[in-house]
């Protein structure tokens, strides 16, 4: 009976072997071996010597080498084990077929030996007995392939599934049709359709595992990695919601020249006359149109703080006030919390801030309008100056770059003048080697480790930005990382510029923000140090260049006062912001009136319209009454300066959340 079950199996591994897709399946070969040894039943499988009757090396060999085999072909899985009648074999080969044929692939097939089992053999131990066994030749082109191999085919298969499961046939749809708006998209359109025609095959496929690998075998396989494209980019930003336009500018800043810039914003004639019709519907398409807030309109009952000074009437006691507003040498008396702050102001008469550079982000305006636009009851909101969210300025000029902001760290590099940055990662690998990751080494070898945006570089494929120009560095897996010290430089490649001069680093951790900033455009190796102890990824080290216990800069401003922001003033709705009102800065390019997360949840499925049509309504008059100040979220890692006056005594605090 082994005679018919060795025959069976053998010709069955030939049948196999000669496919142009042969894989392994997700089943661990030594199961499979016990399993067979086990389901013979004792009577026909007896001690022999030592060890059972069937328990022989070469067979073992055998099974561990090709047991988990199986070919595509015609869209079905044909594995080993799909044989006919053995007579007593037949619950172990049944058993077998079980377990594989519920079973995902796991890799292609390779092989280490062309010989897998043996012929024939004599045992002249005591007794000339002689014994067969399962035999398979296996094919060279099995024998020859590297272990990279199987992994990049593995990596292709990954890439692949994603690449298939998210992204939306829709928005390739929505590309297709407008591919002649968007920049070089023409270059992509086979890519799409193939693309798209994958997605429906995949989403009708009864085995999508079988499906994957069917493609990943095939001769198209390095076409497959659709995610990992530019156009990829592109399409997995819409499927995460990234607003149209602004995935579109993110695309074309990818495959652009450095002087290339979209002269107007995209949108569809379609996404117009549908975002036109809510907005009717919902009676909002006049609400739409905002101005800026003005002081006198703040209603009375949500003002926290006023300033009680009363102004002098004799101008040289005003200019000595003023000269003692100077900054300079002043010590630290207290570090407080912004609830706190809040909460001790009762007896306070006057409140000065500090502006300093590093508030730059957190300068807002407030604006005003109709009722009935937004999740709360009151028709006011706020814009923040220098990018949306104030404190998220640089992480959301990463992500409209197409930077990575969702990974585990993220450490961003931002700046405002043409000067040539260039932002540096030093610490020691996990094979215990020095690693350097910058511009030109921009993956780290052994650690899931990028910079994916160096700019100001002009050859850069990402162009030439001369405002507001960032870099980024990412790391996907912390946990992976060895312990020990990473150190964050900042080195200036190519001076061009004199004004605005200087540099801020935000290096977010799970959520947790670490701020830095610099007045002057230094080059640093060793800007910020951070520490990996376990599970903790702390700073340690701050250069003197980049920080002082000492307060320095301009002269402190006053508050006039201070409020919550207007989604707290009746509904606590979303993040509380505290603005602090002051008039110590002006206003000089237009201002968003609104922003998607405001807007009433009626409209969040025309999100792409209404991001455009905000920037395309940017307020852009009445910057002089306009109500402004800084502004800082109560869910976000802050620090500034601030001098409270009780009675005649002057404090000067540092306030941290």
């Amino acid at each position: 009976m082994f005679e018919k079950l060795r025959k069976e199996i053998g010709e069955r591994a030939e049948q196999i072997l000669s496919s142009d897709k042969v894989v392994r399946l997700d089943v661990d070969p030594e199961l499979i071996w016990e399993t067979y040894l086990e389901n013979i039943p004792k009577e026909h499988n007896p001690i022999f010597r030592q060890r059972r009757h069937y328990d022989g090396s070469y067979d073992r060999h055998f099974v561990k080498t090709l047991g988990n085999i199986a070919s595509i072909e015609n869209g079905k899985i044909k594995h080993l084990w799909q044989i006919g009648d053995v007579g007593y074999f037949n619950n172990s080969v049944e058993k077998i077929d079980s377990m594989l044929k519920n079973s995902k692939i796991k890799e292609p097939f390779s092989a280490k030996t062309s010989i897998c089992g043996s012929k024939p053999n004599i045992d002249n131990y005591d007794e000339n007995i002689t014994w067969t066994h399962f035999y398979a030749k296996i094919p060279s082109r099995f024998t020859n392939i590297f272990g990279r191999d199987i992994g990049e085919s593995n990596t292709i298969a990954e890439v692949f599934e994603r690449s298939l499961m998210e992204a939306n046939i829709e928005d390739i749809d929505l590309i297709l049709e407008n591919i002649g708006q968007i920049y070089r998209m023409n270059e992509f359109e086979e890519m799409l359709k193939s693309w798209k025609n994958d997605i429906i095959a995949y989403n009708n496929s009864k085995n999508k595992d079988l499906f994957i690998w069917s493609e990943v075998l095939s001769s198209r396989k390095y076409s497959l990695k659709y995610r990992n494209t530019v156009v990829g980019t592109l399409v997995t930003d819409l499927f995460e919601g990234v607003p149209l336009d602004e995935a579109v500018k993110s695309f074309e800043s990818k495959v652009a020249p450095e002087n290339y810039k979209r002269p107007t914003a995209f949108i569809t004639p379609g996404m117009i006359k549908e975002a036109e019709k809510k907005l009717n519907e919902l009676g909002l398409n006049e609400k739409i149109y905002r101005r800026f807030a003005r002081e006198n309109e703040l209603p009375t009952s949500q003002i926290l703080f006023k300033t009680n000074n009363k102004k002098s009437l004799n101008v040289f006691e005003d200019m000595m006030n003023d000269s003692r507003k100077s900054t300079k040498n002043a010590k630290i008396d207290k570090e407080i919390s912004l609830k706190d702050f809040i909460s001790n102001l009762s007896n306070v008469s006057n409140v000065e801030i500090l502006p300093t550079a590093q508030l730059r982000g957190n300068q807002v305006v407030l604006t005003n309008g109709e009722s009935g636009l937004f999740k709360w009851s009151n028709g006011f909101a706020w814009s923040y100056i220098n990018g949306v969210g104030g404190a998220d300025a640089i992480k959301e000029r990463v992500k409209s770059l197409g930077g990575n902001v969702d990974a585990e760290m993220r450490i961003s590099l931002s700046w405002h003048n043409a000067d040539d940055l260039d932002l540096h990662l030093r610490y020691i690998n996990r094979c215990g080697k020095n690693e350097h990751v910058y511009y030109a080494k921009r993956e780290a070898y052994y650690d899931d480790i990028c910079l994916d945006i160096d700019m100001n570089v002009r050859s850069s494929g990402y162009g030439f930005d001369d405002q507001n120009p960032v870099e980024n560095i990412y790391i996907n897996r912390l946990d992976t990382l060895n312990d020990g010290k990473y150190k964050i430089g900042v080195d200036n490649f190519k001076k061009r510029d004199n004004t605005n001069c200087g540099f801020d680093i935000e290096v977010e951790i799970q959520g947790q923000r670490y701020f830095y900033h610099s007045d002057k455009s230094i080059s640093d190796s060793k800007c910020v140090v951070f520490e990996k102890k376990g599970n903790s990824f702390k700073p340690i080290f701050v250069s003197e260049k980049i920080s002082s216990s000492t307060v320095t800069g301009d002269k402190f401003i006053e508050v006039k006062k201070i409020i919550k922001s207007p989604n707290f003033w009746e509904d606590n709705i979303g993040n509380k912001h505290l603005f602090f009102i002051t008039d110590d800065y002006e206003i000089n390019k237009p201002v968003s009136g609104f922003y998607n997360e405001f807007l009433v949840p009626e409209l969040e499925s025309n999100r792409k319209v209404t991001a455009v049509l905000s920037d395309k309504l940017k307020i852009s008059e009445g910057y002089e009454d306009a109500l402004r100040g800084y502004g800082f979220s109560e869910t976000m890692k802050t620090e500034f300066i601030v001098r409270l006056t009780e009675g005649n005594n002057k404090t000067l605090y540092k306030i941290i959340n």
